[in-house]
């Protein structure tokens, strides 16, 4: 009998545990989908019919828990998966008439059964007391009926056959919420990972773009820690500033920085920690080879999770160039006004101009002094000052020709040469053997070149030597005006051709603007060169056509 009881409970619990387990992957509850709840319905008939097999098979033994599976089936998933089971449980009775007696009997306890299982956990609100509370009523209704249609009345029988029932329940209850609550733990970790490994993923894309951002970005960027550490640097800003990562990580000093203003970096530190994020200050720093470049410098905060502050980054955009344009685009508004007021300037002093000097030249004849001639010298140069005025105000010839540069220098210098002469300084030309041809102005050009020869004499009040050397490279000739002077300031080239801006005495600044204005009206290019006690040497590049001479 033991062993009846051992074999029947081992397959009921066996079978519980594979439904569970292997055939429903998730814990299935009334409002889980149909589906679960039809396939545990079932799966839970079957258990039913194979208890009723082997309890016939063990000579009628009286452990009997075939009502169990059909009872849980109603408990678990209700309406869909009790009628399931009743129905697969009813199959398996009428097939198996003969040994169990009364077939209608055996359907009216099975409706009994989801009855009772659909309908008492609903009014129950605590879960284990529901089952237990279940499974009594259904014992209940059992001693109602069994008796008689067993015919069975005696009190062992029944009292080993309700603990049975009993100790199955309660195992089969306890066995199958742990196993519940195991597959239920086992979906909320794996759903747990797939969240993580989502997270971590996105972190990784974050990461991916994040690096992207600062590896590809045209701007430099500085990343520090929260103690002004620099913890990464990226490849523009390597381009940028000549420093390499490696030589910068971990460095709480900042190289690129001029020492004059030095202090400008813990101001930016002291304004972020108050005020917020530093945007578009303009400022200068210095490469590695110890050139001076003009950036545009933006510094944010960096703020973890919490909201505090982890470092700090900074962003750096090369606007050298702009500034050169805007100093481009100031010159041109400059040398629009001068032309605005040349042209008014010019017709009020010509006029009166023409009758002083008529007047002085009269008097001179009658009454020479060296007050009239010192009068006759500063009128020629106001004249000499309307007519530069004059030229700026009206815009340059359209008329060009195609000339020999070779030629029309060679005019330049035989112009100068008794001028240089006076003041002891040697003109010198050197050229190649053959030259191209340029399309241009010839007036224009002259005059471009007189100016700069006369400037280079100017810049040698005791004598010297003054070269001019002409090349040619694959599309531009190439004249250089190259003296051994005094030199410029370095401070000071970068003001040249600026209007009223001259290094002589009573210069105006405006023979260089000239000169300036006629190039680039021709495409060309002019640039200075020079060193204190050296000289200086002017560059212009004209483009050529493709004859030579």
């Amino acid at each position: 009998m033991v062993s009846h009881l051992i074999i029947i409970v081992a397959l009921f619990l066996s079978m519980l545990f594979i439904i569970h387990y292997y055939i429903c992957k998730e814990p299935v509850t009334r409002k889980s989908l149909l589906k679960p709840r039809l396939i545990l319905g079932v799966s839970f008939g079957c258990v039913s019919v194979a208890l009723m097999v082997f309890r016939y098979q063990l000579d009628s033994a009286v452990f009997d828990l075939r009502h169990l599976p059909v009872l849980m089936a109603a408990f678990y998933g209700g309406w869909a998966s009790a009628i399931p089971a009743a129905i697969v449980a009813s199959i398996g009775r009428f097939f198996m008439y003969e040994q169990t007696g009364n077939f209608f009997v055996s359907v009216f306890i099975l409706g009994l059964d989801v009855l009772i299982g659909v309908a008492l956990p609903q009014m129950i609100r605590s879960y284990r007391l529901s089952w237990i509370i279940t499974l009594v009523t259904d014992l209940i209704m059992l001693y109602v009926v069994l008796p008689f249609v067993l015919n069975i009345h005696r009190f062992d029988f029944w009292a080993v056959y309700s603990a049975a029932a009993l100790i199955g329940g309660a195992i089969a209850f306890q066995l199958t919420e742990s196993l519940r609550n195991s597959q239920q733990m086992l979906l909320e970790l794996k759903k747990s990972q797939e969240d993580l490994e989502k997270t971590v993923h996105h972190l990784y894309e974050t990461k991916e773009q994040l690096e992207s951002y600062v590896f590809h970005n045209t701007d430099g960027i500085v990343i520090f820690d929260s103690e002004e550490r620099i913890r990464k640097v990226n490849p523009a800003f390597e381009k940028m500033s000549g420093w390499t990562e490696e030589e910068l990580i971990g460095s709480g000093t900042l190289p690129w920085i001029p020492e004059e203003i030095l202090d400008e970096v813990s101001q930016f530190f002291r304004q972020k920690r108050l005020t917020g994020p530093v945007i578009n200050y303009k400022t200068e720093r210095m490469r590695k080879n110890g050139d001076i470049f003009h950036v545009s410098v933006s510094v944010f905060t960096i703020y973890d999770q919490r909201g505090q502050i982890i470092g700090f980054s900074a962003v750096y955009r090369d606007i050298t160039e702009q500034k050169r344009t805007e100093e481009i685009l100031q010159n041109r508004e400059k040398l629009s006004l001068v032309g605005e007021l040349a042209a008014g300037i010019a017709h009020e002093i010509r006029n009166p101009l023409t009758t002083l000097k008529g007047f002085t030249q009269f008097i001179k004849k009658d009454n020479p002094s060296p007050y009239l001639d010192i009068m006759s010298d500063e009128l020629d140069r106001i004249e000499e000052i309307t007519n530069e005025f004059l030229f700026l105000a009206k815009p340059l010839a359209a008329e060009t020709k195609t000339v020999s540069i070779n030629e029309l220098l060679e005019q330049v210098m035989v112009l100068l040469t008794s001028q240089a002469t006076l003041h002891g300084i040697e003109l010198l030309i050197e050229k190649e053997n053959t030259l191209p041809v340029i399309t241009c102005n010839a007036s224009q050009i002259k005059q471009v070149f007189i100016n700069l020869l006369k400037n280079a004499i100017d810049a040698l009040p005791n004598g010297g030597e003054v070269r001019l050397v002409i090349q040619a490279d694959e599309k531009e000739v190439i004249i250089s005006v190259i003296d051994n002077g005094m030199g410029i300031p370095e401070d000071r080239i970068e003001k040249l051709g600026q209007p009223f801006y001259s290094l002589k005495e009573k210069g105006t600044g405006l023979g260089l603007m000239i000169c300036k204005k006629i190039i680039h009206e021709h495409k060309g290019s002019l640039s200075f060169e020079s060193e204190v006690g050296k000289g200086t040497t002017v560059q212009v590049r004209l483009p050529y056509n493709i004859r030579t001479v």
